[in-house]
């Protein structure tokens, strides 16, 4: 009959309904000026640009990523491994790549460091194209890298953002570059698991004089100088060999917080200053009292410590 047919350009109902449904779980406010008079509640601010919100919400339907805080991940060597290996995977999809040069700075906590090292000897084996890696560690001084645009694009979006809660980091990272992509987190493992007796010899004393290492897939050795001097001699240290162990990760439940930094967080809801819908996620935070406030991995370089 004419006129019950539906146009096939029609936007189906499951998809209008799966749309409110991601908007009626963005987190909402009540209006600061009118709360005692209406029940009304709105959208931050940084939710009402339509195109990022229409980002946002593509990403969250295919996202696999997670945004961490401090009850659920710290810093460290095993982070930035997990960083690492996935972009080295990435890289080596290409298809056109054999070698893969890597440059940062000298932070013995998380960059220098065993971890590292064996984790970008561990991942040659994975590899279909990508035959030798090698890692250069720059001088102080020297090592303004693509990473920090990154931190001051954050930084710059942050300048229009309040930010109450940890889950509103991830759209503030999702949202601070629209090209050429949004910002993607992913999870972390335990590759310091590999790490130990990883290497024959002793490298004790040896890992922060490094400046380039080298790792190929054909060997079962790794080649390093501790100079950027192309002159310079380099040296070889034997790795164990091993078979393929399934990484862990890096943590099997909440981390728990310092009872100190819990009852501010919880004295801020109280008092209203982080607003009440943010509230369960603050009072909800494991927390201990043998946990120090402090940040536990350092990243100062090691040309920064006073001996």
């Amino acid at each position: 009959m004419r006129g019950k047919c539906e146009p096939p350009n029609k936007t189906k109902k499951s998809t209008i309904d799966t749309v409110d449904r991601f908007i009626k779980n963005l987190p909402a406010v009540p209006s600061h000026y009118c709360r005692q008079d209406s029940s009304k509640v709105y959208l931050p601010q940084e939710y009402k640009n339509i195109t990022n919100l229409y980002k946002l919400y593509k990403q969250h339907y295919v996202s696999q990523g997670v945004d961490v805080d401090e009850s659920n991940g710290k810093r460290g060597a095993n982070k930035i491994a997990s960083i690492l290996h996935k972009y080295i995977q990435s890289v080596d999809t290409r298809g056109n790549v054999t070698r893969l040069l890597l440059y940062c700075d000298c932070c013995p906590g998380q960059n220098r460091n065993r971890t590292v090292l064996a984790m970008l000897h561990s991942s040659l084996p994975e590899c279909k194209n990508i035959d030798t890696i090698q890692i250069k560690f720059l001088f102080t001084g020297h090592t303004y890298m693509p990473v920090d645009t990154v931190h001051a694009i954050i930084e710059n979006r942050l300048k229009n953002t309040t930010v109450y809660a940890s889950s509103q980091w991830f759209t503030v990272f999702a949202t601070a570059r629209q090209e050429p992509a949004p910002f993607d987190v992913e999870d972390f493992y335990r590759w310091d698991s590999i790490s130990d007796k990883y290497y024959k010899g002793n490298l004790t004393g040896k890992i922060s004089k490094i400046r380039i290492m080298t790792f190929r897939k054909d060997k079962q050795s790794i080649k390093y100088k501790t100079s950027m001097n192309p002159t310079a001699a380099s040296f070889d240290n034997e790795v164990h060999s091993k078979t393929k162990v399934s990484l862990l990760p890096c943590y099997r439940s909440q981390l728990p917080i310092s009872k100190a930094k819990y009852i501010d967080l919880v004295k801020l809801c109280v008092d209203k200053v982080i607003p009440n819908c943010f509230k369960h996620e603050f009072v909800n935070i494991p927390r201990a009292t043998n946990v120090k406030d402090c940040l536990t991995e350092s990243d100062i370089e090691d040309c920064d410590i006073n001996i």
